[in-house]
């Protein structure tokens, strides 16, 4: 990931499922499950709450410094993103282009590759530069048709 102190050593994951496109939607709702078991606080894949995952990713900066220590959790973080940019963005989990390698990340409909569990690293490695909620807003704006111009004639 990146060279920061604490930042993810690429040591393997303890995920409650193996990290492939099919259970990508179920690490997402472990993420949900987690932050309502120790917090209280529901995530229910809305859009807002891009804003609150961005607020625990940078909690655990605050706390831990990097990623290491609680790669697991940033991990299901991203897959809660990647799940938010399904749910409304029309995304799909995919395998990542080979000469990006990784995790599996999000196709938008235009055919863009989003990394939403990179993201989560980056934001709890970088800080608040790494943004997530800048992330999501980027990606449904990207899955948006653009819109229709209206031709008015000239009257002669």
């Amino acid at each position: 990931m990146t060279s920061a102190s604490g930042a993810y050593s690429g040591r393997p994951l303890r995920l409650p499922a193996p990290p492939t496109i099919e259970n990508m939607s179920a690490l997402a709702q472990a993420c949900s499950h987690s932050v309502r078991a120790n917090t209280g606080h529901d995530l229910p894949f809305t859009l807002a709450s891009a804003r609150d995952v961005d607020a625990f990713l940078g909690e655990i900066r605050d706390q831990e410094g990097g990623s290491d220590y609680l790669a697991e959790l940033v991990f299901k973080f991203g897959a809660y993103l990647g799940e938010l940019l399904v749910r409304h963005a029309g995304g799909r989990w995919v395998e990542p282009p080979t000469e990006i390698g990784g995790w599996p990340g999000i196709e938008l409909p235009d055919g863009t590759f989003a990394d939403p569990i990179g993201k989560a690293f980056k934001r709890v490695d970088n800080g608040s530069e790494d943004a997530v909620q800048s992330f999501v807003d980027v990606a449904v704006d990207l899955a948006r048709p653009a819109p229709k111009r209206r031709w008015f004639g000239r009257s002669r």
